[in-house]
């Protein structure tokens, strides 16, 4: 029998990526789609449930998964408030990870950002490095975190400070070198292809990070993007 992936957050910029490139994939007869609006499309392999993040318990009995892929996040204008952005970026991440942990899931692959940090001031950074931390002390076999920084790409969402700053971060990338390149800005494609090439790269059980250097070394050359 195939293996099954679960992804929650697919109609985000990384995961509407990811999403498509787990069901073109041979590794996967059937695929598990969590999210809280209708997708566009639909195939096969895809089985859409819809998910009520503020009782995740609902989606419990059906979160049964091989590899589980979270791609959820959000930003602090975008939640609001404080309370908000942790409910979203830390609560739904560590507690859909307990779920697909109890139902039998064995390797996990999470979004986070870099510069994650548990002691960080900054209250994003601290959020991130939180969830990380929940993450690492469950019992997969295998965690893979991700830890991109400005995600380039085409958002359904119209976020008017990004356009404006887009351009200068592109200069602004070319001064990234040495121990600054981690925050050089990255294509959510190749990070996408990169969450989905890790469990194919490094097979051993372990914990694993990646920075804007480890996405690129393990996306395949022919699918690798001109930044």
């Amino acid at each position: 029998m195939g293996r099954t992936a679960a992804i929650i957050g697919p109609n985000g910029l990384i995961g509407s990526f990811l999403t498509d490139l787990l069901l073109k994939s041979k590794r996967y007869d059937k695929v598990l789609v969590y999210s809280r609006r209708q997708l566009e499309f639909e195939h096969p392999k895809m089985v859409r449930l819809e998910a009520n993040f503020d009782d995740l318990d609902s989606i419990s009995s059906n979160l049964i998964c091989d590899d589980f892929y979270c791609c959820l996040g959000t930003t602090m204008s975008k939640a609001k408030s404080k309370k908000e952005f942790k409910k979203v970026d830390y609560e739904y991440v560590v507690q859909s990870a307990n779920i697909a942990l109890k139902n039998g899931a064995t390797k996990i692959v999470v979004v986070s950002s870099v510069g994650a940090n548990a002691s960080s001031s900054n209250f994003y950074l601290k959020t991130k490095g939180k969830m990380e931390e929940a993450i690492c002390n469950l019992t997969f076999e295998q965690i893979h975190l991700f830890r991109p920084s400005f995600l380039l790409g085409s958002r359904q969402e119209f976020r008017f400070k990004e356009i404006i700053s887009l351009p200068l971060l592109r200069i602004a990338s070319l001064f990234f070198t040495g121990k600054n390149k981690v925050y050089k800005p990255i294509s959510a494609e190749l990070v996408a292809n990169a969450m989905f090439n890790c469990l194919d790269k490094n097979t051993q059980n372990g914990i694993y990070y990646y920075d804007f250097n480890q996405i690129k070394d393990i996306t395949s050359p022919y699918e690798r993007i001109n930044l």
